[in-house]
């Protein structure tokens, strides 16, 4: 993906044409949900930058701007910027996919955060789930919510779509 980023934007962009129940988009959709969340595992900003566009516009979870990050981030250096800006009150972070829901124009994958506080060594393990906004494949809003409830909400689903806990 990181060799050739346009070729991935290109195979992203047709897939994302295809509907939901399509088993191609379902795969580059998996493939990508993985890949996002292991690159911020590993610090690997270049990979998880393709995934969104240039002008995306990016939304930390509730609370965190008590820990110093803004409300929202723009594009992709403001990304780089909150991606940095939590891993400093987060050292190390272990994501953990868990269910991805495509619902055509958004995605909203699930899953579960473990983190220690780099200040404190404090450990967090909670939910964790993204609402991604799409236009050509790419991701151009993320909201970023520490419970699933809070996510289904945001994507204007009931919470009775909630999956079951793993």
């Amino acid at each position: 993906m990181v060799r050739f980023p346009s070729l991935f934007r290109r195979l992203a962009a047709l897939a994302f044409r295809l509907g939901p129940r399509s088993r191609l988009r379902r795969a580059v959709l998996r493939r990508a949900h993985i890949s996002a969340w292991a690159s911020f595992d590993r610090r690997d900003f270049e990979v998880n930058l393709l995934f969104f566009a240039p002008d995306a516009e990016i939304e930390p979870p509730a609370g965190m701007q008590t820990l110093g990050l803004d409300d929202s981030f723009s594009g992709h250096e403001g990304r780089i910027e909150a991606l940095n800006s939590f891993r400093e009150v987060w050292g190390e972070t272990d994501f953990e996919p868990a269910y991805m829901l495509d619902l055509g124009d958004r995605v909203v994958p699930l899953g579960f955060l473990r983190a220690r506080a780099s200040a404190s060594g404090v450990p967090l393990e909670q939910e964790f789930a993204q609402v991604g906004t799409l236009r050509n494949g790419l991701i151009v809003r993320d909201q970023t919510f520490f419970s699933w409830e809070e996510a289904l909400r945001a994507a204007g689903l009931d919470s009775d779509a909630m999956p079951p806990r793993p």
